[in-house]
């Protein structure tokens, strides 16, 4: 059940829902991690007409620098059970690493690589 209500998307023909089940932070290294469990039920398309089609993500996000990073991960509804608590302590491991060096702004069409290190 959401602890937060339903918010209800209209995209064309399509639909989409979404429901928060849990939200929180969480202290690491001193700096703090946002965590967030949440669903996403879609409207039947032609590939999956299943009207109960919907994705159990996990995620966490992490600033450092002025930037926000974050960490999500999601399987099909039906396969939570046997991945979610994989995807949990995936999530639960994220850390970001101290800058190697001075990040800079985006230049368009550069792209810059983050590593991270999931423990």
């Amino acid at each position: 059940m959401s602890i937060y209500p339903n918010k209800r998307v209209t995209s064309s023909q399509r639909v989409v829902e979404s429901s928060v089940l849990d939200a929180h932070s969480n202290d690491a290294n001193g700096e703090p991690y946002w965590y967030y469990e949440y669903l996403v039920r879609k409207s039947p398309t032609k590939t999956a007409q299943e009207p109960n089609l919907f994705r159990h993500n996990v995620a966490s996000t992490a600033e450092q620098d002025g930037y926000l990073y974050t960490l999500n991960a999601s399987t099909l509804g039906k396969q939570w059970d046997k991945m979610g608590p994989f995807l949990e302590k995936t999530v639960a491991s994220f850390r970001l690493l101290p800058p190697v060096r001075e990040l800079r702004p985006s230049i368009q069409g550069s792209m810059e690589i983050l590593v991270i290190e999931l423990v």
